[in-house]
């Protein structure tokens, strides 16, 4: 589905990570997990072509996303990140409804098929009530329903996603995260999301990626390969024993 090879990502003369060989298959979630300011959001806009790599190149079925027309790229990619710009007083609903330009005309006009897949993504999302309100005026939590809304609606292939529980209580991340786990097993929608969670991590991710804080080596795996508590001590830079205690709490709530 998505494969990089010998990708260099960073900003201008700062490289954060080189020699990166990713390859994400159909019906995947992989999960990004590492230190703040170790290149997980880097590397998600990189990947979904919001930034040029350093270095090597990415993959989409095969084509160089480079070659790939924006619209094109948009009806197999959606991507939902943190940073947020100003959207003055449009409604969710318009909002939700920029997810289905890449198949409007050039007018852009919406048909009813359109609106239909509109209000089945903010039913699936919670978000059906916030239709009418102005986004800018709803909660951090709200925005996140309507930003997955405004990504299923583009029917992709594969979903990017920073940072999605960010914002969330508890109850919605779990709802959210149950949503991602039936698109990847019943759409075969390949999922690649940046997490802080461990514990949700090891509950959804097929696959790890660990990125260290000083860019050197990064590590793929299962859950079971790196989610252990000597690699996340390394990892986190943990004095050892500290996560034991505190992970086995979190674990006994």
């Amino acid at each position: 589905m998505l494969k990089t090879i010998d990708l260099a990502i960073g900003y201008q003369k700062k490289t954060l990570l080189r020699d990166l060989s990713l390859e994400l298959k159909k019906g995947e979630i992989i999960a990004v997990i590492g230190p703040n300011g170790c290149g997980k959001s880097t590397l998600l806009k990189t990947i979904s072509g919001l930034i040029d790599p350093l270095q090597g190149s990415v993959y989409l079925e095969g084509n160089n996303m480079r070659q790939l027309a924006r619209k094109e790229l948009a009806r197999t990619m959606s991507v939902m990140m943190t940073e947020r710009k100003p959207m003055g007083y449009t409604t969710c609903y318009d909002i939700v409804s920029i997810g289905r330009f890449p198949y409007t005309n050039r007018m852009g006009t919406l048909s009813e098929d359109d609106h239909t897949i509109i209000r089945k993504a903010m039913e699936t999302t919670g978000s059906t009530g916030l239709k009418d309100h102005p986004f800018h005026q709803i909660s951090d939590g709200q925005k996140q329903r309507v930003l997955l809304a405004r990504a299923l609606v583009q029917n992709p292939k594969i979903m990017i996603l920073d940072e999605p529980t960010s914002y969330l209580d508890i109850g919605y991340k779990i709802e959210l995260l149950h949503i991602l786990r039936s698109l990847a097993r019943e759409k075969d929608i390949t999922i690649l999301l940046s997490m802080h969670e461990l514990e949700l991590v090891r509950n959804i991710a097929d696959k790890v990626i660990c990125l260290p804080s000083d860019g050197t080596k990064v590590v793929v795996g299962t859950v079971d390969q790196v989610l252990t508590e000597q690699y996340i001590e390394e990892l986190f830079h943990i004095p050892k024993g500290q996560f034991r205690e505190i992970y086995q709490w979190k674990q006994n709530l």
